[in-house]
């Protein structure tokens, strides 16, 4: 989570203990700004699960061949054939 969320969400839930349930200090209501902080961490997560698996392709180690304990040499990359890119969009998705 950015620093700077976590700077809302804490001043948010001050406000919250300050003023009351119900009694927010923005126009919007504690249910609306709790829906925001939710989406925005859900957004998060998801990037940073797609980030994750950018860099799993994008390091060169995976296109690297084993011809020294394999008998039939493949790269980590040919024998995913993006599987896990796959399961990292439909897990974004909201399908897995």
């Amino acid at each position: 989570m950015s620093d700077k969320l976590q700077e809302i969400k804490d001043d948010f839930a001050w406000g919250i203990k300050a003023a009351g349930q119900g009694q927010g200090y923005t126009n919007l209501d504690d249910e609306q700004v709790s829906w925001l902080i939710e989406q925005l961490e859900q957004a998060q997560a998801s990037n940073q699960k797609l980030v994750e698996c950018l860099e799993w392709y994008a390091d060169d180690e995976n296109y690297e061949v084993d011809v020294v304990n394999q008998w039939a040499p493949i790269e980590p990359v040919s024998e995913d054939r993006g599987q896990r890119a796959r399961h990292v969009l439909s897990e974004v998705k909201g399908n897995g």
